[in-house]
């Protein structure tokens, strides 16, 4: 790659603009990898194949209301009419006599031959045992009936591939029989923090070390993302095992995400280890604030690494404001922006862009949360995102409407 293209690092300008970064990161994608997985985990995750209807929806002409199902043609204001059985829903179809009467129906159950209309059972008024008096001053062919076929018919698409699974399709995947769904939820994914410095998180940590947290937060968010559970690692900065272990993670995995050691400090050896194995270099630096020196590359195998910082602020910004989109774009999500109103204003930085964590009110308007600099993880509490500032002298006044990025 020509070094007019990585131009604008973290030592020299302070990282290519944003836009620059996210047309780069535009051009590469994942491999489908569809996953067939149960119906009960299949919230949140991504439709990786159309799923359709293995029959018309409704599949018979349902009633809608319980009441007493007739021939509307029959029906005029005070009609009395025999009742000349029940349909019950989970009953096979049953049949109205030839001549004059009704059956009484219950919500949900089939529409009884020779009948094509209900009244609903609070317009009528029942007599005896076996007759009824309508109420109702006429009665429609249709009235009360939702007809077969009417929602879907079989074949059509009832849920789109590269549809984020919620309740709904959930329960609309069910009601076409589809129990195993195929989603994008097959790509090896690998979580690894890198630094002496960390200790696990059920240790106690010596004066010196700190317990490593970045993995686990950037592994929730690729999960809560619909993404599956990545497998989570930690490696040491000791060069040789680093490359040796970089390099064999990197033959299994379609998406390898590190924490730390992404900078220019003379410790910071991921960007030299990644490219020694092989990894080819697509950014490195971003002008941007938090997470600046993110680094990111491609795989022999087509397959992406993201070169996280080390500060947990900033790893979990760049996930989510570079990783998580481009998988939604390989899942083949709609990635559209969504913006919310600033209620405070805020303050734009000259020469990068700013992200900053928000709060949204009750009104859904945006409220900065006060986080003590990129290390401060007990500052993301309570927060639900962040909005995007652009670069600029003057300040974002209130009102001012935000692209934002939930967790």
């Amino acid at each position: 790659m020509s070094n007019a293209f990585l131009s604008g690092g973290p030592g020299r300008s302070g990282g290519i603009a944003i836009e620059e970064a996210d047309r780069r990161l535009a051009s590469i994608s994942l491999p489908a990898r569809p996953l067939a997985v149960p119906l009960s985990l299949a919230h949140g995750r991504i439709l990786a194949r159309d799923a359709r209807s293995d029959r018309p929806s409704p599949p018979f002409d349902r009633v809608c209301m319980d009441g007493y199902a007739l021939r509307a043609g029959d029906v005029r204001a005070g009609a009395e009419l025999a009742v000349r059985g029940v349909a019950k829903a989970g009953e096979p179809r049953r049949a109205l006599a030839e001549g004059s009467g009704c059956m009484e129906v219950m919500t949900g159950s089939v529409l009884p031959e020779g009948c094509d209309a209900v009244v609903a059972v609070e317009r009528t008024e029942r007599i005896s045992e076996d007759r009824v008096r309508i109420l109702q001053e006429s009665v429609g062919i249709g009235d009360n009936v939702h007809r077969m076929g009417r929602d879907r018919r079989s074949g059509d698409v009832v849920v789109a591939s590269g549809t984020r699974l919620g309740p709904c399709e959930i329960a609309a995947l069910a009601s076409v029989g589809v129990v195993r769904p195929e989603v994008v939820d097959g790509w090896r994914i690998a979580v690894v923090s890198t630094g002496d410095e960390l200790v696990a998180p059920d240790q106690v940590p010596l004066g010196h070390q700190i317990r490593q947290s970045n993995a686990w937060g950037v592994a929730a968010l690729l999960e809560r993302s619909g993404f599956g559970a990545p497998e989570v690692l930690h490696l040491s900065d000791e060069p040789v095992s680093l490359g040796r272990e970089l390099s064999e993670l990197s033959a299994r995995v379609d998406l390898l995400v590190l924490s730390g050691g992404v900078s220019m400090g003379r410790f910071d050896l991921v960007p030299s280890t990644l490219e020694a194995i092989g990894v080819r270099n697509l950014l490195h630096g971003i002008a941007q604030q938090p997470g600046g020196p993110i680094w990111m590359g491609v795989l022999a195998t087509g397959g992406v690494v993201a070169g996280l910082p080390g500060n947990p602020v900033s790893a979990l910004v760049c996930l989510r404001r570079h990783v998580v989109p481009l998988l939604e774009r390989s899942a083949g999500l709609a990635v559209s922006g969504r913006r919310v109103e600033l209620a405070c204003p805020l303050k734009r930085a000259k020469a990068k862009t700013r992200f900053v964590p928000v709060a949204l009110d009750d009104e859904f308007r945006a409220r900065p949360v006060h986080v003590d600099g990129s290390g401060d993880w007990a500052g993301l509490v309570g927060s639900d995102g962040f909005v995007q500032v652009g670069v600029g002298m003057d300040d974002v006044p209130v009102g001012t409407r935000l692209e934002y990025f939930p967790w």
